[in-house]
């Protein structure tokens, strides 16, 4: 008799964003669609019954972070994520949507908080002479040009959004593994170890992918695992000719 697969192995690496941007050609990238397609792709099937994320990512966007998050949350399958080198910033709030987290002791885990990157070129430009002379109609339209000082109103604005953000982020991480909010608000921006991971509870076991494989039988009651693996996406250039 063959044995059909009763756990599927698929992989978030890379960084994390709705869409490819020329950057992430190079460097790799993890498209949130296409993670959810293979979520969806095997919470169909019947005989699968657990569920292993092999992530490897440094975070990525909030949007698209929060919608293989919240796939995941609607799995009506075993979930266990397993972190190899990194799991940071929305690559660790995915994981925690998990029901079981294990990572290698030199993993690097955790950095949960949010940044938004501004470069400023201003006063490089009044040093050489150079004037931003743009046309802008609308009270917050101009945020986030290089070329101009922000307003202080600007600057508040901003400060809202990500604070949103973040809150978000916490809170959802405190849902997922039952912590105290006071735990992120200590380590919070914070890179940690596996080990270090583990004692504050951001993680359940220490491991390699052999023991992200023996928690998911434990969770779903395998006896032993057949395990289907889904492909990573292709990169550049034959992840550009399928997108065309």
């Amino acid at each position: 008799m063959i044995l059909r697969p009763n756990t599927a192995l698929v992989p978030i690496e890379g960084i994390i964003t709705t869409e490819v941007v020329p950057v992430q050609y190079l460097r790799g990238a993890a498209i949130s669609s296409e993670i959810t397609k293979n979520i969806e792709r095997v919470a169909k099937k019947a005989h699968i019954k657990a569920i292993v994320f092999e992530i490897n990512s440094p975070g990525g966007t909030p949007f698209a972070v929060k919608e293989v998050a919240d796939k995941i949350h609607r799995l009506d399958k075993k979930t266990v994520a397993w972190i190899r080198e990194y799991g940071t910033s929305g690559a660790y709030w995915i994981a925690s949507a998990c029901q079981k987290i294990v990572a290698d002791r030199l993993s690097t885990i955790g950095s949960i908080g949010v940044a938004m990157l501004n470069l400023n070129f201003s006063e490089l430009m009044e040093k050489y002479g150079i004037r931003d002379e743009s046309i802008i109609l609308g009270k917050f339209k101009g945020i986030g040009l290089p070329f101009r000082r922000p307003s202080p109103e600007e600057k508040e604005f901003l400060e809202e959004r990500v604070k949103k953000i973040y809150n978000h982020f916490i809170d959802e991480v405190v849902k997922n593994r039952r912590l105290q909010r006071q735990v992120l608000e200590d380590i919070s921006g914070a890179p940690l170890l596996g080990e270090e991971a583990l004692e504050r509870g951001l993680v359940d076991y220490l491991g390699n992918k052999e023991k992200a494989l023996e928690v998911s039988r434990e969770l779903a009651g395998i006896a032993r695992t057949k395990l289907q693996e889904l492909g990573k996406p292709g990169f550049f250039p034959f992840t550009l000719l399928r997108r065309t």
